[in-house]
C-alpha cells in the first residue's frame, strides 16, 4: 500500500502484487481471496549520501535474467494467470479477480483500503486516517491521542473532504489513443496528441458513466510509458465516517523503526464506513470477510492496493542519475523538514501539536519510502540486472534494420541527456520539493498567486482552471507563524547553498 500522498502528484493504479509464495503443490485448485490485511516488508533506509559515479561490482554478464525481474505487480486487466497456475498451482478465474478488485478501495488521501463487511465497513491503516481523526475531533477532545470508537451508527462521525473510490470497470482504449498520434509529425506533437485524445476519451466515457449512475466517473491512465492506455471507471462514495481508531500509542507502536517493516507489533488500523446518497450504510456485497485461521505456510498470498507509479521502464542511466543526485537530494530535504517539524510539534499546544505531528508523520513516512528507493538503487545486483536487460534490448534493436534505423541511438541519447543534467543537478537541489506542501505555506500561496495572476494577465480562457487555482490556494491551511518562518529560512538557506552567495538570484534576494 502507498501510505501517504505528499505533494498532490501521486496518481495510483489498483494493482495486484504477489508478495509471498510458499511451496505450492502441483495440483490445480480454485482459490479464494485471502481475506485478511497484510503488511509488506521493505528494505531498511540507508544513510543518504550521494554517490559520485556509477560503479557496478556485479558484472552484468554474470546475471541471469528472469521473467519478473521488474517485480511481481500487475494491473487487473493484465495478470499472468497461466503463470499463477504453473508457479503456485492455483486457478484464478474472473470471479476471483472481480472480488479482489471490487473489495479494494482508493482513499482520496492516496491510501489503500478495503471493504470488510456488506454494510460499507472499511479497513485502512491507522496513519491513513490520522488527518481524519484530527478533523472529526471536537473542542476539548484529542482523539488522535485517546482513540475513538462509535458504539452505534449514530456515533460515527462524518469526515470532511474524504471520499473513497472502488474500481468498477476497466476498458482498453489503447487503439483510440495511439490512433490520434499516427497522423501527427514530431515526437512532442505526438505525445500531446495522445494526451489530448486521452482527455477527450475521459470526458466522453465519464459523461456516459455519470448519465447511468451519478456516483461513477472515469480516469484514463497511461500504462507502461504509454504502450497501453486504460479507462478506469470508479464508483465514488463521498459520505465517509470514522467508526474506530485506536489511540496513537498502539496505532504507531514501534515508531519509525517498525514502519514499512514486517512483522509489526502494533494496531496500525482504522475503520471507516461508506454511506450512500440516502445516508444509509453502503451495500457492499464484494468485501473481504474476516478469517479466524489466516494464511498457512505455503499459501500464495496476494495483496491488492493503490500504489504509486514505478520506474521499472527507466533506462540504467536514468536510474543511476536518480541514485546519485535526485534521491539523495530528496532524502536530505525530507530529513531537514522532519527534524524541524518534530521540534515544533514537541513544544506546541495540543491542537497545533496534532496537526504538526500529522505533518511530521507524513514527511517521515515519505522519507522512509524514499530512503528505501535509494537503498535499492545502491544495490549493485539490482543495477547489474537492469544493465543486462538493457543491453539485451540494445542487441535486439540492432538485429532489425528498421528498428535500429529509427531507435538505434536512443539509449546513447538517454545516456548523454543524463550526463548533461549533472551540470545543473547541484543548483537544482535548492528547489527540491518546491511548490509542494512540504514547505512554507506562505511561499506556496505566493506561488499560487503568481500563477493565478499570470493566467489572468495573459488572457487564459479556461475559467475552470483559473477557479481551481484560486480554490486550491485558499484551501491551504496556515502553519503557526514561527513554523512558517523557519521553513522560509530553511528554503532560503538551501537555495543559497545550492546557488552560492554570489549568484545573481541570491544577491537579488
Amino acid at each position: 500500500m502507498i501510505h501517504s500522498r505528499m505533494n498532490g502528484l501521486s496518481v495510483g493504479l489498483p494493482l495486484l502484487m504477489v508478495v509471498l509464495a510458499g511451496c505450492a503443490t502441483s495440483a490445480v485448485e480454485v482459490v479464494q481471496v485471502i481475506e485478511q490485511p497484510l503488511v509488506v516488508e521493505e528494505a531498511p533506509p540507508p544513510v543518504a549520501e550521494p554517490v559520485e559515479e556509477a560503479s557496478f561490482e556485479v558484472d552484468r554478464f554474470d546475471v541471469d535474467l528472469g521473467r519478473f525481474d521488474g517485480g511481481k505487480m500487475w494491473t487487473f486487466d493484465n495478470p499472468p494467470v497461466d503463470w499463477f497456475t504453473e508457479e503456485y498451482g492455483i486457478y484464478a478465474d474472473s470471479a476471483w479477480f472481480a472480488k479482489a478488485r471490487l473489495g479494494a478501495l482508493r482513499l482520496s488521501s492516496g491510501c489503500s483500503g478495503s471493504f470488510v463487511s456488506d454494510r460499507g465497513l472499511i479497513l485502512t491503516n491507522h496513519h491513513c486516517a490520522r488527518e481524519s481523526i484530527v478533523d472529526v475531533s471536537r473542542d476539548g477532545e484529542s482523539l488522535l491521542e485517546e482513540g475513538f470508537l462509535a458504539a452505534t451508527g449514530a456515533d460515527e462521525r462524518k469526515v470532511p473532504d474524504l471520499y473513497v473510490e472502488q474500481l468498477w470497470g476497466i476498458t482498453d482504449v489503447t487503439r483510440r489513443v495511439h490512433g490520434a498520434s499516427r497522423i501527427v509529425r514530431g515526437d512532442t506533437e505526438r505525445v500531446q496528441a495522445r494526451r489530448n485524445k486521452a482527455s477527450d476519451i475521459e470526458d466522453e466515457l465519464g459523461a456516459a458513466a455519470a448519465a447511468r449512475d451519478s456516483t461513477l466517473h472515469v480516469e484514463v491512465v497511461e500504462l507502461y510509458s504509454g504502450e497501453r492506455y486504460a479507462a478506469y471507471t470508479y464508483r465514488r462514495y463521498e459520505d465517509v465516517r470514522l467508526v474506530m481508531a485506536p489511540e496513537e500509542q498502539i496505532g504507531y507502536f514501534g515508531g519509525e523503526s517498525d514502519n514499512f517493516t514486517f512483522p509489526r507489533y502494533s494496531l496500525d488500523l482504522a475503520f471507516l464506513r461508506a454511506y450512500d446518497k440516502e445516508g444509509n450504510p453502503a451495500v457492499t456485497p464484494h468485501h473481504f470477510a474476516w478469517s479466524t485461521e489466516g494464511a498457512s505456510v505455503g499459501d500464495a498470498v496476494f495483496v491488492v492496493g493503490n500504489p504509486g507509479s514505478t520506474s521499472r521502464l527507466g533506462s540504467v542511466s536514468q536510474l543511476v542519475f536518480e541514485r546519485d543526485y535526485v534521491l539523495p537530494q530528496q532524502v536530505a530535504a525530507l530529513e531537514r523538514r522532519a527534524q524541524l517539524l518534530r521540534l515544533f510539534a514537541n513544544s506546541a499546544e495540543s491542537d497545533t501539536a496534532d496537526a504538526l505531528n500529522n505533518m511530521w508523520f507524513n514527511v517521515s513516512n515519505t522519507l522512509k519510502s524514499f530512503s528505501g528507493r535509494l537503498a535499492g538503487l545502491q544495490n549493485d545486483t539490482l543495477i547489474a540486472r537492469r544493465s543486462a536487460a538493457e543491453y539485451q534490448i540494445r542487441d535486439d534493436l540492432f538485429k532489425s534494420d528498421s528498428l535500429s534505423g529509427r531507435y538505434g541511438s536512443l539509449f546513447q541519447e538517454l545516456d548523454e541527456l543524463q550526463l548533461s543534467k549533472r551540470a545543473e543537478a547541484g543548483r537544482l537541489a535548492g528547489f527540491t520539493f518546491f511548490g509542494t506542501t512540504l514547505g512554507s505555506r506562505i511561499l506556496l500561496r505566493a506561488l499560487y498567486g503568481y500563477y493565478y495572476a499570470n493566467l489572468q494577465r495573459r488572457g487564459f480562457v479556461d475559467q475552470e482552471i483559473i477557479t481551481d487555482v484560486r480554490k486550491d490556494a485558499l484551501a491551504l491551511d496556515d502553519f503557526p507563524g514561527e513554523v512558517d518562518e523557519s521553513l522560509i529560512k530553511l528554503r532560503l538557506r538551501e537555495i543559497q547553498e545550492a546557488l552560492g552567495a554570489q549568484d545573481p538570484t541570491m544577491r537579488s534576494l
